[in-house]
């Protein structure tokens, strides 16, 4: 999840880096894997259809 995480974040219009907190080395090398995952369209279609963003983004 956290794979998929990052690389949504990474393919995101404008986005040029992401930071990702990391606890061990082996989180590291988990996170780093992220610039290997290639999200489709329709992948990123799907994430957004999941995901509750919009005006009340963010409102209690």
């Amino acid at each position: 999840m956290p794979k998929l995480a990052l690389a949504w974040n990474l393919a995101q219009p404008g986005v040029t880096s992401a930071i990702a907190g990391s606890r061990n080395p082996a989180h590291v090398t988990e996170n780093a894997a992220a610039v290997v995952v290639e999200l489709s369209s329709s992948d990123l279609a799907e994430l957004e259809d999941v995901m509750l963003l919009g005006p009340a983004f963010g409102e209690p």
